[in-house]
């Protein structure tokens, strides 16, 4: 993949530190250029990219952390309007990563796209009308694990018809969580490496969750 990415932004991206390794929260090789971080980006792409048909349509990605997912559906894909949401700064600085936001917003202005951020706190707030539902893709990456109240979360994700999802749960665990709440299609899209700070064989599976 060949791209007009400014490399130089991209190299203050990702030496901020996103991820829970005190590196980036993924590693990149993009035109001959590598950026070291947890995981590997391209390798997710992979599964990711044609997933589903991205062009034109609302995505909204909760948890997004540089939003990398975004920027490339936005860049390579055609994605309409995007929204990444992730925690307020005060929330990011108690995880070591205050600087997340900042590099999501300079990871767009490095691949030349424009994405809307939203910080909210999850566990304290009514997230539900801050977000709001009018979206067509909503992506959601190891991100169920950290919220509090979990059937509210699920009830929230009720108003979506299509859901990209990553697992800290077991497979047959998350199918019968979303089943529950009328996701009566599901297909495994495959498995990444989840970071550094794991198991080398560690991995996570990405679903893609629909209703019929």
């Amino acid at each position: 993949m060949t791209s007009d990415v400014d490399h130089n932004l991209l190299k203050s991206v990702f030496s901020t530190h996103t991820g829970g390794s005190k590196c980036g929260y993924y590693s990149l090789e993009l035109d001959g250029f590598k950026y070291e971080g947890e995981r590997n980006w391209n390798l997710r792409w992979d599964i990711l990219k044609d997933a589903c048909n991205y062009q034109d349509k609302r995505i909204l990605d909760i948890g997004c952390n540089i939003a990398i997912t975004l920027t490339y559906m936005k860049k390579f894909r055609n994605a309409g309007y995007c929204l990444g949401v992730d925690m307020p700064d005060t929330l990011l600085s108690k995880t070591g990563k205050p600087n997340t936001m900042t590099a999501a917003k300079k990871l767009d202005d490095a691949f030349k796209v424009s994405n809307d951020y939203l910080q909210i706190d999850l566990n304290n707030s009514n997230y539900e009308s801050h977000i709001g539902t009018n979206f067509d893709i909503v992506i959601v990456m190891s991100i169920l694990k950290w919220i509090d109240d979990k059937e509210r979360f699920l009830n929230y994700l009720k108003n979506f018809n299509t859901i990209i999802y990553e697992a800290h749960e077991s497979n047959k665990e998350i199918i019968e969580l979303f089943s529950r709440i009328g996701f009566n299609k599901y297909k495994i899209l495959g498995e990444t490496q989840v970071g550094l700070s794991y198991d080398a064989n560690h991995t996570r599976v990405l679903f893609l969750f629909t209703k019929e």
